[in-house]
């Protein structure tokens, strides 16, 4: 499967994705960005942050508590399409979804 990913400078990467893995993981390891996953995937930096689509945000259930109050309280330009990568796990359905790095 692969993902589609738009850097803080714009420029767009397809990536190959192995399953089970987040999208933090995915994106830490082609080295697309160096202040990505700052925290190592704890959910505590929003360094991951990621906006999506709308139409695809509308079909993942609701973020866990930890993962709304990090985005709230820490994410610079949050969205209501946001989501921290280290928190999203990948799944065949996300074939061929674009994420956008957040700036940071």
């Amino acid at each position: 499967m692969q993902i589609n990913v738009i850097d803080r400078s714009g420029k767009s990467h397809t990536l190959d994705v192995n399953l089970p893995d987040t999208l933090e993981s995915v994106i830490s390891q082609a080295g697309i960005s160096d202040e990505f996953g700052v925290c190592g995937g704890a959910c505590a930096c929003s360094s991951c942050q990621c906006y999506l689509s709308e139409a695809n945000y509308a079909t993942l259930g609701e973020p866990e508590d930890i993962e709304k109050e990090v985005i709230e309280d820490m994410a610079f330009e949050s969205r209501s399409t946001s989501r921290l990568g280290c928190q999203l796990w990948l799944d065949e359905k996300m074939d061929g979804w674009t994420f956008t790095i957040a700036p940071y």
